[in-house]
This record gives structure tokens, C-alpha cells and sequence, in this order.
């Protein structure tokens, strides 16, 4: 197996990566249904993964009568695949590990700078602090910290957060990609130097997909106005 392959989908194991399941069924219809990935069992090639939603578990009792492989989406790794079903039990669905697969090779999504999105951050339960968003995209965010604020926040660190817009909190969670260091007064809000906290969006349900989607919209329509007066 590829090890590009079998690296990719162990890091969407470790981060609880969203995968979709998708195939044609009824001729020309594509049915497809979200899962996360569980475990790879390398000894016995086979990768294991959660349904969790019931819409889902519906949609692949339909696509799986009669097939032998589905085509897998990781989204975060943008990793394209064909696998075999092994099995299918309750809430548990095993493959074969890929035999033909490719990635995308692009930037998944495109990202607005934003002013009037606030994100708190949390600690697994402790909250931590409240910003403004630098920006925003689908897969992701980003905000700014002054030179002193959580010092202690470095790649990798997993955080809850609150997307916050008119009074509600849309709950996600999220992984620390990358921190950048600010000079001073790169941005007016940071005028001592900091950081830039670049986030990506993890164990994306499709509930929280539509959520952001909407909010993406939104914000879009509000850049290009604001853009064009």
C-alpha cells in the first residue's frame, strides 16, 4: 500500500476526519452517506469505520445492496478512493484498504477576510477567550493573538469552538495547522506583534456542513458588497 495513502488516512483517523461514502444507484442517481473513520488495521488491510448518523446508515443500506466497492472521500486530505465492503454490521462498516486512488490536488476551500464573526475558544470545557475572525472559510479559520494570550497554544492542539452570530453559538471542533509571528503593527487590532492561529475544521457532521455553508454565503455576499462600494 502507499505509504502517502496509508498516512493520509491514519492522520484523518488521529483527527476524527470526515469521509464520504458516495456510489451510483438507480442508474444515474449518486447516493452518498457521511462515516468516520475508526482504525486501520494494516495486518489485515482492512479500514474501519463509525456510522453515525441514521440518514447515513440509510443511504449506504441502499448503496451496498448489490455492490462490492463504494468510492470514499476524505475531505480533509482530499484522498479519492475505491474500496471493498467487508462488512457491514450495525453501525460498523469495514473495507479492504484502497486499491485504485488519487488526490486532489488543490486548495479545497477559498477563504474570506471577515470583521464581524466572533469565535470563542475552548479547552475541551474551559473557555478561553472570545475573537474577532481574521478569516473564514468552509474548511476552516483563522484569529489573531496579541503577544501575550495563550502563549501555550502550538500546531497540533486540538480546541472546541463557538462560531457566534446573532446570539448563537454553532459548536465545532477544530486543530491548530499552522502559527504564524506578527511583527508589530502588521494589523491594527496586534500592535505589539502576536501570532496568527490558523485552524482547520474537524469531525465536520452534515449539519455543521449546511451551517457553514450558509455562513459562507452570507459573509461572501457582505466581502463582495463591501468590495464593489
Amino acid at each position: 500500500m502507499n505509504e502517502r495513502v496509508v498516512k493520509s488516512i491514519q492522520k484523518e483517523v488521529d483527527e476524527s476526519g470526515p469521509c464520504v461514502a458516495w456510489a451510483s444507484t438507480r442508474g444515474q442517481k449518486i447516493t452518498k452517506a457521511y462515516i468516520i473513520p475508526l482504525r486501520i488495521d494494516q495486518y489485515k488491510k482492512r479500514l474501519v469505520f463509525k456510522v453515525s448518523e441514521e440518514s447515513s446508515q440509510y443511504f449506504l443500506r441502499e448503496m451496498i445492496s448489490g455492490k462490492r466497492e463504494l468510492n470514499l472521500y476524505f475531505i480533509d486530505s482530499g484522498l479519492i478512493c475505491s474500496c471493498e465492503i467487508i462488512e457491514y454490521k450495525d453501525d460498523i462498516l469495514i473495507f479492504r484498504m484502497p486499491g485504485k486512488y488519487k488526490f486532489l490536488n488543490r486548495r479545497k476551500h477559498p477563504r474570506i477576510e471577515i470583521s464581524d464573526l466572533y469565535i470563542n475558544v475552548y479547552d475541551d470545557k474551559k473557555f478561553l477567550l472570545s475573537k474577532v475572525l481574521h478569516d473564514f472559510s468552509l474548511g476552516g479559520c483563522s484569529f489573531i493573538l496579541s503577544k501575550g494570550e495563550l502563549p501555550w497554544l502550538k500546531d497540533k492542539d486540538k480546541l472546541s469552538l463557538g462560531l457566534r452570530y446573532r446570539k448563537k453559538e454553532f459548536k465545532l471542533n477544530a486543530v491548530i495547522v499552522r502559527t504564524i509571528k506578527l511583527r508589530p503593527f502588521m494589523f491594527k487590532n496586534c500592535p505589539y506583534g502576536g501570532r496568527r492561529i490558523s485552524l482547520q475544521f474537524t469531525q465536520v457532521g452534515p449539519k455543521q456542513k449546511t451551517i457553514l455553508e450558509s455562513l459562507f454565503e452570507f459573509f461572501s455576499k457582505k466581502d463582495i458588497q463591501k468590495s464593489s462600494s
